[in-house]
């Protein structure tokens, strides 16, 4: 679904409405409604990859939570994979296309005589 820039400004405004009314109630509510609609979002936007943005937030924080019990050299080791993970997935979204089209496909095309 093509989201138009109408249908996402009626978006943020029932989202500022009810965020109004659910930060009342408690910050535990709110904090699960800004998520709640982020995914969401994320979902009619992108479809099937949406599982990678919470996949990838519990990947971070496993790791960082293991980072916080060990020292030295294994809690350097668990910083650099998490940042070459999420440069992995930032990597990949953003150049597999230009790859894969652009210069393999540039690669594989026949030339003409």
């Amino acid at each position: 679904m093509n989201y138009t820039d109408i249908n996402i400004e009626v978006m943020l405004v029932a989202f500022l409405a009810i965020y109004t009314l659910v930060k009342r109630a408690s910050r535990t509510a709110m904090m699960l409604y800004v998520v709640a609609f982020n995914l969401y979002f994320a979902y009619r936007l992108n479809g099937s990859v949406m599982w990678l943005l919470p996949a990838t937030a519990c990947f971070n924080y496993a790791l960082t939570q293991e980072m916080a019990l060990r020292e030295g050299r294994t809690r350097k080791l668990l910083l650099a994979t998490v940042v070459v993970a999420d440069l992995a997935v930032l990597a990949y979204f953003k150049y597999a296309t230009f790859i894969l089209n652009d210069v393999i496909g540039l690669m594989l095309r026949p030339t003409s005589r």
